[in-house]
């Protein structure tokens, strides 16, 4: 993941300063040409952040887990996943406190292995659960900070999707 990025930022350099392919030792010297290099470099990494953040939407229509994650593919990428705690405070940021319930995210139960494109996760004390064994879907709490519980795929919930995916070469 880091060298995909490290790759997409020196192509990137490469695209907008290509004069500086050939780097000559006298250039490192020069403290002013250091600087504007960083200066490029943190730009370039911003850059690349903002173009690989994932837009949440929040959609307080209350569907079925089956029904949410159709309309998302519709409509904007999928049902929310969330791969880190930044993402996750940017998830709750996007609820932004209008909201106190659970909604729908893009984790699910398939035959004892939870299915989403992540190792990181955000469950409650004491979930996953499949309480009555009928809790194959993830929801998000917004009035448990963001904590995930496991529900029945067919209660109807608010949920949340994104667009944008990474960067991915």
């Amino acid at each position: 993941k880091n060298k995909t990025i490290h790759l997409i930022l020196v192509c990137l350099f490469v695209l907008i300063e290509p004069n500086m392919t050939s780097v000559k030792a006298p250039l490192l010297t020069n403290i002013v040409q250091k600087k504007k290099l960083m200066l490029k470099f943190y730009t370039l990494s911003l850059v690349v952040s903002l173009i690989s953040a994932r837009q949440y939407h929040f959609l307080s229509e209350n569907m079925t887990w089956t029904a949410a994650q159709r309309y998302c593919r519709q409509k904007y990428t999928d049902l929310a996943t969330i791969d880190n705690m930044d993402e996750m405070k940017r998830l709750i940021t996007t609820v932004n406190g209008t909201y106190s319930g659970s909604a729908w995210i893009g984790l699910y139960d398939d035959v004892n292995s939870w299915r989403c494109n992540s190792s990181f996760s955000n469950w409650s004390a004491g979930q996953p659960d499949n309480a009555g064994n009928s809790e194959y879907c993830t929801a998000v709490s917004f009035s448990d900070s963001g904590n995930w519980t496991d529900e029945n795929c067919n209660t109807a919930l608010p949920f949340i999707c994104y667009r944008g995916d990474r960067i991915r070469l």
